[in-house]
């Protein structure tokens, strides 16, 4: 139920405040109801349907390339050939080596590093107050 409050709460919040004349920049002014003045504003802008052209222009030739890529690949490693190996590694290598970097960024160093690493009085870290361990 909590998560579900906080999933859908800042939508329909959103929503609201969009048939409003409430800005950012002023949050303490008044609000009034516009009823559909900013979406008939915004749809009538010649600007935002360029955007929407050149978005979905970019999504369409995104797919079809993504997807071609991917046929491509696939039919080059089923088939086999000279140098199939060779290939296949050179395709796949990318997928394998990707999240050790991401796991290595998360976990610099162990608990009981961090631990010896600490002294009362100072710190480890460059940032003021972040270089006390924590419970692991």
């Amino acid at each position: 139920m909590q998560m579900n409050f906080f999933a859908f709460f800042p939508l329909i919040w959103a929503v609201r405040l969009s048939f409003t004349n409430y800005k950012s920049n002023r949050p303490n002014a008044p609000l009034r109801f516009l009823e559909l003045e900013n979406y008939a504003d915004i749809l009538s802008d010649p600007d935002v349907w360029h955007s929407m052209q050149v978005t979905a222009h970019f999504v369409v030739w995104t797919i079809v390339l993504q997807m071609l890529l991917g046929l491509g690949s696939a039919l080059l490693i089923n088939r086999k050939f000279r140098g199939h190996a060779f290939w296949t590694t050179v395709i796949l290598l990318p997928m394998m080596l990707s999240p050790p970097p991401r796991w290595s960024a998360t976990s610099r160093r162990s608990c009981s590093s961090r631990r010896s690493a600490w002294r009362p009085g100072r710190s480890s870290s460059w940032i003021p107050g972040y270089g006390r361990p924590t419970s692991c």
